[in-house]
């Protein structure tokens, strides 16, 4: 287009010289390049060799040289997650922002929902009792990923796995503890409560399906609901912002699952135990689970810390909590409805260290008078804490005669959308091995407190949940790693070079990534 005014006001030129130009290309090449330079060479060289190096890493993701390599589109979702989480500028605009929505507006996350009178909730657990559920298929859409992997629903997972203990000769009791909403759905909705717990509404035929396999259902639901009645004189039976149940809706559920035991001909047959159970009263207090997924400020102010009152079991022989017995005949699974009151890193600590002795799997052993195995691991009732005792070798599952598998009924009916970032049923394998025969080891110990290195082949990590939408603070994740070798100290005897080995590792502690969640398959 023809310029009207080129006349009178001529085209602007910029020149600038060779040699100028020549400078300012050269400063503008090494402000693009230095600083990726740098970060390579500086992880090359860490001694630790902790570190990934993002050339060699974007080299493999480009052409990958084994099955195992994650591909660049991973890698780059990956780390702008833990950028997105771990960047101190995101984490206080974000904490500042849901300041004013929940002070102001009284608006809570993707994760906490706010009801009336300072009560929380837990926004899957509303789902898992609104949505489609385990027997009802979500229906697809086109707002799906053509090529996600499929959806294990509980049912079949709980049904193959109660089979397998069965061919072992062992019992399955499934202990699916209730949710607050089904408790509490008064505080949510501001209507009156109802006449009985809020359930999904094909709970009943997924417990009569279960049922129907020879599993023991315990559901302590209807016990909790009228336990209500006296919630003026002892307090409610779950934390107003927390997820879990307070002590006495633990008690309750305890002394229900110990009382179908005991009824059982073969505990009343099992020889007594010397074992001398004490009971010790302490107080802790926890902002909540809840309280804590809004991520507010340390200095917000609108929620403050609940007590609890806490008993603990203490073993009159060492004067500590109560241990687990590996050799026990009733094992228990579980999640952290389990391990509230007795792992401190659910919040409720006390000044002693370790774990406190005042859960779930401590109260059960006090009323069979006998102590109980625990596997309990946050968040990983539905698939974890399973595999880890598939992996135990045959004899010692063998000698158990029940498994009491206490899971969130969050779990067992959460559909596919909502539960797919939370929850998984995998299917387990039993290790088929022998325990091998273990040699005199003198002065050396049972090994268990040895302190030693080995490097082997990173063959499998398990998944890492995004700090922000977990329901835990700190988490741990497991790695599989494949012909382990040792580089310093004594392996313990119970474990064989070049065996596989699975090795538990923070994956982010306070919601901040730890350096050990860098570790990738290969």
């Amino acid at each position: 287009m023809h310029n009207p005014y080129e006349d009178i006001l001529p085209p602007e030129k910029v020149k600038i010289g060779r040699t100028a130009a020549w400078i300012l290309s050269v400063l503008f090449l090494l402000a693009i390049v230095l600083p990726p330079l740098l970060r390579n060479v500086s992880t090359a060289s860490a001694k630790d060799g902790s570190g990934w190096v993002p050339v060699v890493e974007f080299a493999k993701a480009v052409r990958p040289a084994a099955a195992t390599d994650t591909g660049i589109a991973q890698r780059l979702r990956e780390f702008e997650t833990k950028l997105e989480q771990n960047a101190e500028f995101a984490r206080e605009l974000r904490r500042g922002t849901q300041n004013q929505l929940t002070g102001i507006l009284h608006e809570g996350n993707n994760r906490t929902v706010i009801g009336s009178d300072g009560w929380l909730y837990f926004r899957p657990a509303l789902q898992s009792l609104t949505g489609y559920g385990p027997i009802t298929p979500e229906p697809s859409s086109v707002a799906k990923d053509p090529s996600r992997s499929s959806w294990k629903p509980a049912l079949g997972a709980i049904r193959r796995f109660a089979g397998q203990l069965r061919e072992r000769g062992i019992e399955l009791v499934l202990v699916p503890a209730p949710i607050k909403p089904m408790i509490y759905p008064e505080h949510l909705t501001g209507n009156a409560a109802p006449t009985a717990p809020v359930r999904h509404r094909d709970s009943d035929a997924f417990f009569d399906s279960i049922r129907s396999e020879g599993i023991t259902v315990i559901d302590v639901a209807d016990k909790l609901w009228q336990m209500k009645e006296t919630d003026a004189t002892e307090g409610a039976v779950f934390f107003k912002q927390d997820t879990h149940w307070r002590p006495r809706g633990m008690l309750a559920a305890a002394e229900a699952v110990a009382d179908y035991l005991k009824a059982q001909p073969w505990v009343q047959a099992l020889p007594p135990t010397t074992i001398e159970f004490a009971t010790e009263s302490v107080t802790a207090s926890h902002i909540g689970d809840l309280g804590e997924k809004l991520d507010l400020p340390a200095d917000s102010g609108i929620f403050v810390e609940e007590q609890a009152s806490l008993t603990r079991v203490i073993d009159t022989a060492t004067g500590e909590a109560i241990a687990n017995d590996p050799e026990s005949p009733v094992v228990v699974l579980g999640d952290s409805f389990v391990n509230i009151f007795n792992d401190p890193s659910l919040g409720f600590a006390i000044d002693n260290e370790g774990m406190t002795g005042a859960g779930f799997a401590q109260h059960l052993a006090m009323k069979l008078e006998r102590a109980v195995d625990v596997i309990a691991i946050n968040g990983e009732a539905s698939s974890g804490a399973r595999e880890q005792f598939a992996r135990r070798y045959d004899d010692e599952v063998r000698a158990k005669k029940a498994v009491v598998w206490v899971i969130a009924a969050r779990d067992l009916f959460l559909a596919e959308t909502p539960g797919k970032g939370l929850v998984r049923w995998g299917d387990v394998t039993f290790n088929p091995s022998l325990r091998p025969e273990q040699p005199d080891q003198g002065d050396a110990g049972d090994g268990n407190d040895q302190v030693f290195t080995v490097s082997g082949t990173v063959t499998m990590t398990s998944a890492i949940p995004n700090p922000q939408d977990s329901s835990y603070k700190d988490a741990l994740y497991v790695i599989e790693l494949g012909a382990a070798e040792i580089v310093n100290g004594k392996m313990p005897s119970n474990i064989n070079p070049g065996e596989t080995l699975y090795i538990r590792l923070w994956a982010f502690r306070n919601r901040i990534f730890s350096k050990s969640s860098n570790l990738q398959e290969g």
